[in-house]
């Protein structure tokens, strides 16, 4: 399927769009995610690694109290 024929697709099924988009989404988190796990060992960090809820949430231990 040709990329013209992929938008044009996407503009005339709101439902599709939002799939891809929370795909896209979705996607984008996660790397981010490994990316940090990356940079956690390569540092041979001696903390816990976080889970991915506490590294995203704005209930942070970090931005707990300001």
């Amino acid at each position: 399927m040709e990329y013209d024929e992929v938008c044009k697709r996407l503009e005339n099924d709101p439902e599709l769009l939002a799939f891809v988009n929370h795909l896209l989404t979705e996607n984008y988190e996660l790397k981010k995610y490994c990316a940090s796990l990356e940079r956690q060992i390569n540092q041979n960090s001696k903390n816990s690694i976080r889970p991915l809820r506490e590294m995203y949430s704005n209930e942070s231990p970090k931005n707990a109290k300001r």
